[in-house]
């Protein structure tokens, strides 16, 4: 199983628990974890049907829920996800020397690089740290 796929079941779990032990009184945070919840779902089905859209849908959900955690959450179960996803994301990014979900669905992504994304999410890294901990 790839790390992509085993991080993601662990992602789905802790979003759960969350959800099932109250850990997320918020609406718009309750909201957002559902909406990250469908691009999961969005990765299964990737998986089983092998259609690319899944897989874009997922990324762009993906980058979409944790900036708007890191910018406008409070929650320190949440900022502490987004810490650890916003990490493992940088370290993957400059381990494989590319992004591992852009590169499930775009076979031309095979040097990418240090971009502009390296940079935002070391910003956004050091924002969901910093709010975490004055939690």
């Amino acid at each position: 199983m790839e790390l992509i796929y085993l991080l993601t079941i662990l992602v789905v779990i802790y979003e759960i628990l969350l959800l099932h032990f109250n850990k997320i009184t918020e609406h718009n945070d309750r909201c957002i974890i559902l909406l990250a919840l469908f691009g999961q779902i969005c990765i299964y089905l990737f998986l089983k049907t092998n259609h690319k859209i899944f897989m874009k849908i997922s990324h762009y959900l993906f980058w979409t829920v944790i900036i708007y955690i890191t910018v406008f959450s409070n929650n320190k179960y949440l900022l502490l996800l987004t810490s650890i996803l916003f990490g493992y994301t940088l370290f993957t990014r400059n381990y494989f020397n590319k992004c591992l979900f852009y590169s499930k669905y775009n076979e031309d992504s095979n040097n990418e690089g240090t971009n502009i994304w390296d940079i935002i999410g070391g910003c956004l890294l050091l924002l969901s740290l910093v709010k975490l901990v004055k939690k």
